[in-house]
């Protein structure tokens, strides 16, 4: 039986009914486990999406066909090394460009919620009162977001971050996300727009690589899962 993988623009699918076969997407990477980012940058997330679907004997069979599967990036870079595989440049210049300047997320899990009321000393619920916004998420979920700046910097920004050292793992995970790394064109064209990229410190591959499945894995936390457990 012939299997043909197919790859379609996750804007294409976002409002149709196969949406509801892909599993949770993740920050600046469209949809987790089948699918992998182009270069370019959602509105909601750091990339667009592509997913795949499975012609079988010429019927198309949707995204749960490909649930149990690795993700597609993950086999490419089975099948030959990745471009970094050297390792890449990256030192911070601070020019601010990936906390603020234009309209987007900063996601965040339940992890990064717990460490940035320890380091404010404040509940849960006084945090995300005072520091965050619900978000319209894939597949009808609502999660938790950090508020933006009328000028759209990071509600955290202040001439640098007010919570460094606590600051979420999407933030300091950048830029080794998974999307960017997808391919050397892909880096190239984020680097454009930060000046850190491709300049200072050399990180090896296996730091890039535990960085990005980091990055993958801090899922945010939901509305539902927030009033389940900070529920006063």
């Amino acid at each position: 039986m012939d299997v043909v993988l197919i790859a379609l623009p996750y804007y294409s699918l976002a409002n149709s009914t196969v949406s509801p076969f892909a599993s949770p997407p993740f920050r600046g990477s469209g949809i987790r486990l089948h699918c992998f980012a182009t270069r370019l940058r959602g509105p909601l997330h750091g990339g667009v999406g592509w997913c795949g679907l499975a012609l079988v004997n010429h019927s198309i069979l949707f995204l749960h066909l490909l649930w149990h599967f690795p993700p597609i990036h993950a086999i490419t870079k089975n099948m030959q090394e990745p471009f970094y595989k050297n390792g890449l440049k990256f030192t911070c210049k601070r020019c601010s460009f990936c906390c603020g300047h234009s309209p987007g997320f900063v996601y965040l899990s339940k992890s990064d919620l717990e460490r940035l009321c320890a380091y404010f000393k404040m509940t849960a619920p006084d945090f995300a009162q005072k520091y965050c916004r619900w978000a319209n998420y894939y597949h009808g979920t609502t999660v938790l977001a950090l508020q933006e700046q009328k000028n759209y910097d990071c509600i955290l920004w202040k001439d640098g971050c007010t919570a460094y050292q606590s600051r979420p793992l999407q933030c300091s995970t950048y830029p080794f996300w998974s999307w960017m790394l997808q391919d050397q064109a892909t880096w190239n064209e984020v680097a454009q727009d930060c000046p850190g990229m491709n300049s200072g410190q050399l990180w090896p591959k296996d730091y890039i690589d535990k960085t990005s499945t980091a990055y993958d894995q801090n899922t945010p936390i939901t509305k539902e899962q927030f009033d389940t457990l900070y529920s006063e």
